[in-house]
């Protein structure tokens, strides 16, 4: 039995290339680029980063973030709490120690808007320092865009298209807006990006070569003496991005987190978030567990492909961020998108009750990183 799962939404080549045609009135007020990642470029050089600066990441990032940011300045990382919350007191301790840090960059993990960012506002307010936030789980959901100076998306998480990222920001250079619209370079690399989800969805040989190649390109990047050029969205991208039905899709992904919470329950499994407020629109659906990677394997042979997040965390943080490693450990997420069936799911919690282990005990803050 075949199902092919992923952790992003499946992408309709027809809808996807139709998208050229189209536009609407979404995130008007977006800079909209190739990918996540060149929107992280674009706000390095808004905000005229040196390479002595230091940006504070949380421990649980990915390299597409790490990798434009180490390649432009230097990192340094702050703790979470079991919840994913941010570890306000770390925060402190770091910026209170190095005058060289110039950002936070904060990350909503799985939809969910942190709750103290209105308190890293006041202390960047009072340090001069810069804010940014991260949206790439939580585009959809309901957040003050005025607390932050600058916000980063990755619509491609959250929406059905191959390409697509962008920047929201105080302070935005107006001129940028001629340089990121779409270009037949930037149209030809969405096409290629497109390709590639459809192989990839296609293969189980393609998947790994696929990813190891981007993988490959995300290391190389990084290490290199100067920041990689930003890149303009694609027009298939913008048409689906500005046109999608935010409300419709929004309503589905919250169906969805109830239909695993249910589920979950009744398997006796515990989630990372059992309830919604209203204005949250969920990425996934994470699960705290013992044998996460055990879990992963067992689903590949169905074509299921669940997602361990930040496994490549940086190492020799388990001691400075070891509520972050935990997490790293023992969670897994179950995909929220609308190329998951009620079948699909279904047939996953079954499986998902005859492999996975609950984790014993709970995740505990840990405020002397």
């Amino acid at each position: 039995m075949r199902y092919n799962i992923d952790s992003l939404p499946p992408v309709n080549w027809l809808t996807y290339t139709i998208g050229f045609f189209k536009n609407g009135l979404n995130f008007q007020d977006v800079l909209l680029t190739l990918r996540g990642r060149d929107a992280i470029r674009v706000a390095l050089k808004t905000i005229n980063i040196q390479k002595d600066d230091v940006i504070l990441l949380p421990a649980l990032i990915c390299n597409t973030v790490t990798g434009p940011i180490s390649s432009s300045c230097k990192i340094k990382y702050y703790d979470l709490k079991k919840d994913y919350s941010i570890n306000i007191e770390h925060i402190n301790r770091l910026v209170n120690s190095d005058k060289n840090i110039r950002a936070i960059y904060v990350v909503h993990y799985f939809g969910f808007i942190q709750k103290k960012t209105s308190e890293i506002r006041d202390l960047c307010d009072k340090l001069g320092l810069i804010l940014i936030d991260d949206h790439a789980h939580s585009a959809l959901s309901v957040f003050d865009s005025n607390i932050s100076d600058v916000s980063i998306f990755s619509f491609r998480k959250l929406l059905p298209t191959a390409d697509g990222g962008g920047i929201q920001s105080k302070l935005n250079d107006k001129s940028l807006l001629n340089d990121f619209k779409p270009t037949l370079k930037s149209n030809l690399l969405g096409l290629i990006i497109g390709m590639k989800r459809l192989m990839v969805a296609r293969s189980v040989i393609l998947r790994k070569w696929v990813g190891k190649s981007i993988q490959k390109n995300i290391e190389q990047k990084s290490e290199l003496a100067t920041p990689v050029s930003a890149k303009p969205i694609s027009r298939f991208a913008s048409g689906i991005i500005k046109s999608a039905d935010l409300n419709q899709i929004s309503r589905k992904r919250r169906n969805q987190f109830y239909q695993w919470n249910s589920l979950m329950m009744k398997y006796n499994q515990i989630p990372v978030f059992d309830t919604l407020e209203n204005g949250t629109v969920p990425y996934g659906f994470p699960v705290r567990l013992s044998n996460p990677k055990r879990v992963q394997s067992h689903f590949k042979k169905y074509s299921v492909y669940l997602k361990i997040h930040w496994e490549e965390m940086p190492q020799g943080l388990e001691k400075e961020c070891p509520v972050s490693y935990q997490l790293v450990n023992n969670t897994i997420t179950l995909p929220i998108h609308p190329g998951v069936t009620l079948e699909a799911m279904q047939f996953i919690a079954k499986e998902f009750d005859s492999i996975a282990m609950p984790m014993v005990g709970d995740v505990g803050d840990i405020n002397d990183c």
